[in-house]
């Protein structure tokens, strides 16, 4: 919908397992850089269509750069991005920040370059992680390709421990 859809470029979106928050990246006038991480609520429960207005993560998160491909964990705490900033080892990086409050969207702590397991010289972008938080997906582009990694977590970047239910 037009709340999210403008005429701006919006990339990597994200909906939360929760089916309730979409996290995404846009260009759009008003961001902090290149490219603006994101966060949407969906409305009601019987509308897809029906999002809030897209929240800006704030300067914490954001950069002059471009920061993109959001991945809010499970615990709805710990937060993945790729970023151009925050100091990073080469083209981007994976970073994980901890949101501070949990009725706040802006308030974060400072994103931590999750090290040189998974970021490199090369594009390290597009990050997944499993539930438990032990495992992490991602690409690596170079001039030439993109491969898709996986790696296991260190542990002091591995997300809070959350319960799964199956049945």
């Amino acid at each position: 919908g037009p709340a999210i859809n403008t005429q701006a470029m919006e990339r990597s979106p994200f909906l939360h397992p929760d089916m309730k928050t979409l996290y995404f990246s846009s260009a759009k006038e008003g961001g902090y850089g290149e490219f603006d991480v994101y966060v949407t609520r969906r409305l009601s429960d019987t509308c897809w269509t029906c999002w809030s207005e897209p929240e800006n993560l704030g300067p914490t998160i954001n950069t002059p750069f471009c920061d993109r491909s959001p991945v809010l964990h499970p615990d709805m705490k710990t937060l993945y991005f790729c970023s151009e900033g925050h100091g990073t080892l080469g083209d981007m990086d994976v970073f994980k920040s901890t949101r501070i409050y949990e009725d706040s969207w802006t308030d974060w702590t400072t994103p931590v370059n999750i090290g040189k397991e998974i970021n490199s010289v090369d594009l390290d972008c597009w990050y997944r992680i499993s539930t438990d938080g032990k495992k992490a997906y991602f690409s690596k582009t170079t001039d030439f390709d993109s491969k898709l990694f996986t790696t296991t977590i260190p542990t002091n970047m591995q997300p809070e421990p959350v319960v799964t239910i199956a049945g």
